[in-house]
This record gives structure tokens, C-alpha cells and sequence, in this order.
């Protein structure tokens, strides 16, 4: 982690260009040239003048300029035979390949590339090999100076040449005096390509994070939609993700055909509202079993696991996705009278038609940990499955906080016993 001023410069790399920014203008995505370590002897006062001296010995440099007089010489980047082993490393360079990449795609023998680059000597084999395949390939001219570390051959900086002015020079040449740059203290990046769909997944795994843990509006996304009133037994505005809806618009009309009376009585609850339930009962606002926990159950672990029975922390709820309902009452008494117990043998027959699974049936050998039986809640699978192991895979321990009594979460097994503490059948 880096800590600095508001207005503290830093030179970011956004997958488009290398600028600077103040620390206030970050934006998740950006990249941050900073030093790892710092070397042992001081550096130079201002080693601009020798900039380029002291980059070619860590890295591999391929200007504009030298870029053109390489597509010269080679016809319009078509005949590679005249070059010599340092113009075949450029010519990988303005391709923005890794030497472990020429080494698995061409034959090479035991010798690596990067060692052969840097010796100035390729085999015959090598050779024949390596110009075999840019021939396959289109070279183009790049917008700036291309820069490629020879200790991670797979790293590339591409400084377009407006860009190109003395802040940006003085960082490099900073970077790389005194040897400070190795593969371990400085991280550079990689090609653009590859840079772009590093951004794309960091950022679509943000975004999912905080779809799975409700950090988010359902009203504001165009993927779900208000519960029509016919189906909602609060009357209050209470929304569901599209799909979800139309499975139980149908599963509801069947059911009535039937005579069987199916209403939402709980829908999508965001990371806010599964907070303001969790939080009432914990500070006593809520009784849970007619009783003040604050009063019956002072000591905080055993009352986290108390509450834990029928509700979950906020950024854990299977209500936050949008998947799951509440059907016309949540509450265990209701399904011990003759409507219930007719409308929970309805859902038990016939809801898997419609797409609909009991997460939390009644516990036992196929599920030994997780809430307690809840007959009222059924979850839309097409998008729960996928979501339940996003869940998994993406979300950690240390990202559910941000709520009372949140410290004694590490402290129980909320993933692996509560997500995943479900009905085997709804995996």
C-alpha cells in the first residue's frame, strides 16, 4: 500500500498512456510506477543527461525512429533475413513478445532466447526459426519508445513521444540508477493488450464483489424490477432481478390454477437494509425469541451465532442477489397451519419445474451446517448457482465487516457454513 498527500504527484500508467496524477485523481484501474525498495547508495541529483546510458543496461530500448529504419530495411517488415540478432530482439520488442513466448513458438533447442538476445549469438536453428515466425506476423510502428525489461522480458513500458518529456525520463533514469531495477524490486507494465485485460478483469471482479454482498441499489439497475402489487404482501416497493420475476410470475399463475395462494413476502435486500435487520437485533431494538439479546445473551460471539440461526450478516444474504424470496410469510408458525403446510407441499412438488430450490431445508446428514430450516425461502437457481460460486471463489473472510459485532466474524466460518450452507440440491 502506498500512502501519500491529496495532491502528491505520481506517475500512473491508465492502459493508454503513462501521465501524471495527483493522488486524488486515481481511479481503480490505474497503475502506479513507484520503487519497491530503495537502492543502497544515494542516486543522482538529476541523471536525466544519462537517461538512455542507464536504461539500456536493464532494459531494451526501441524508439520511433529506429522502429521506421527497421521497416526499411526489412520491406515494409517482410524479410527479416538481413538482420542481425539485436535487430531480431527489436523486431520482438515493437511485437511486444516475451522471450518465453519466441522459446515456446519457435525451436530453440535448450538454448533461451533472452540469454541468446543478450549474448548477441543465435543458433541456426534459432535463427531460421525465429525469422520464420515474424513472418507470420504484423509488425506496425509504434506511437512512442518502446521499453522492455531484460530481467522480465514479458514487461513492456510504451512512452508515446508527447509523453515523452524530462518528468517522465528523470523517473525512469531514477528507477534504474544504482541498479535499482531487478524482476524483484520493480514491477513494470505489461504489453498493452495484456494490460488492458488485466484492467477488464480487476474491474469486473470489483464490480461483482459488490453486486455479491449487496452494495448496491436495486432500484437503480436496469436488471431488475419492481414486484408488481398482485405478488407483494408488504406493499412496499420490493424489487427482484427480471429473470427471478418472470420464473415466479409463472410459478404463481400455475399455483393458482391449482389453488394454491403464492405472494412474495421479502425480496432483494441490499447490504443497508440486511444491516438495519442484523443491527436492530443485535443492539436489542428487535426481541429475537421474545427476548433483549443485549440482555439474555450479553457475551457478543454467542449472540452472533444466536442471530446467526434465521438471519445473516450483511454482505453474506443470498437476498442480495436478487435470486431469492421469501414466499408469503417468514415466519415458522405459518407453515404449521393447514395454508401453509398446503402451500409448502405445493412449492416442494412442483417450484423445481419453475426454476426454484429450498436452500435451507431442514438440517441433517446432507446439510450439517448454515441457518436453521427456513420453508419460506426459495431461490431462482439459473442465476443463484452461478452467483453461489462467484461467492466462493471471489469473496474473503476479511471483505465482511461494516457492521455491529463484525469483529467476531473471523471467528466462525460465515463462507464455507452459511454461503455454502445449503440444500446439496441447490448447488
Amino acid at each position: 500500500r502506498l500512502k501519500a498527500s491529496p495532491k502528491h504527484p505520481l506517475l500512473v500508467n491508465n492502459g493508454y498512456e503513462i501521465i501524471w496524477k495527483s493522488t486524488d485523481e486515481l481511479k481503480e484501474g490505474d497503475f502506479i510506477g513507484a520503487l519497491k525498495e530503495l537502492p543502497e547508495n544515494p542516486v543522482l541529483k538529476d541523471p536525466v543527461p544519462d537517461w538512455l546510458e542507464k536504461i539500456e543496461k536493464e532494459c531494451w530500448v526501441v524508439t520511433k525512429e529506429r522502429a521506421k529504419q527497421l521497416e526499411e530495411k526489412t520491406g515494409n517488415f517482410r524479410d527479416f533475413s538481413q538482420l542481425s540478432v539485436s535487430e531480431l530482439n527489436e523486431i520482438r520488442i515493437l511485437n511486444k513478445i516475451s522471450c518465453n513466448k519466441i522459446q515456446k513458438a519457435c525451436k530453440g533447442g535448450n538454448d533461451y532466447f533472452s540469454g541468446s538476445f543478450k549474448k548477441g549469438k543465435l543458433t541456426k536453428v534459432q535463427r531460421e526459426s525465429l525469422i520464420e515466425f515474424f513472418s507470420t506476423m504484423k509488425t506496425y510502428i509504434p506511437e512512442g519508445t518502446i521499453i522492455n525489461c531484460k530481467h522480465k522480458s514479458q514487461s513492456f513500458i510504451e512512452i508515446a513521444d508527447a509523453g515523452f518529456n524530462d518528468e517522465i525520463i528523470r523517473f525512469i533514469a531514477l528507477i534504474l540508477s544504482e541498479g535499482c531495477l531487478t524482476s524483484n524490486n520493480v514491477k513494470f507494465s505489461q504489453s498493452e493488450n495484456e494490460l488492458l485485460l488485466e484492467q477488464e478483469r480487476i474491474q469486473k471482479e470489483a464490480e461483482l464483489k459488490i453486486y455479491l454482498m449487496g452494495k448496491f441499489e436495486p432500484a437503480e439497475r436496469k436488471d431488475f424490477s419492481l414486484i408488481p402489487e398482485k405478488y407483494n404482501v408488504g406493499g412496499y416497493g420490493m424489487y427482484l432481478r427480471t429473470e427471478t420475476l418472470d420464473a415466479f410470475s409463472q410459478m404463481a399463475n400455475q399455483a393458482e390454477q391449482d389453488g394454491v395462494n403464492l405472494r412474495i413476502a421479502s425480496a432483494t435486500r441490499n447490504f443497508t437494509y440486511q444491516k438495519s435487520i442484523w443491527e436492530n437485533k443485535w443492539t436489542g431494538v428487535t426481541y429475537v425469541d421474545g427476548e433483549n439479546l443485549t440482555k439474555s445473551i450479553p457475551n457478543g460471539l454467542e449472540r452472533f451465532k444466536k442471530i446467526l440461526e434465521y438471519n445473516s450478516v450483511p454482505g453474506i444474504s443470498r437476498h442480495h442477489w436478487g435470486t431469492d424470496i421469501d414466499i408469503n410469510n417468514a415466519n415458522l408458525s405459518y407453515f404449521g397451519t393447514k395454508e401453509g403446510k398446503k402451500v409448502y407441499e405445493w412449492l416442494v412438488n412442483n417450484a423445481w419445474m419453475f426454476g426454484f430450490c429450498q436452500p435451507y431445508n431442514l438440517k441433517g446428514s446432507e446439510r450439517l451446517t448454515g441457518y436453521n430450516e427456513e420453508k419460506w425461502h426459495w431461490s431462482y437457481l439459473p442465476l443463484a448457482q452461478n452467483f453461489t460460486q462467484e461467492y466462493k471463489n471471489l469473496i474473503k473472510t476479511e471483505d465482511i465487516n461494516g457492521f455491529l459485532g463484525a469483529e467476531y466474524g473471523p471467528g466462525i466460518n460465515l463462507i464455507s457454513d452459511y454461503v455454502l450452507g445449503i440444500n446439496p440440491e441447490c448447488f
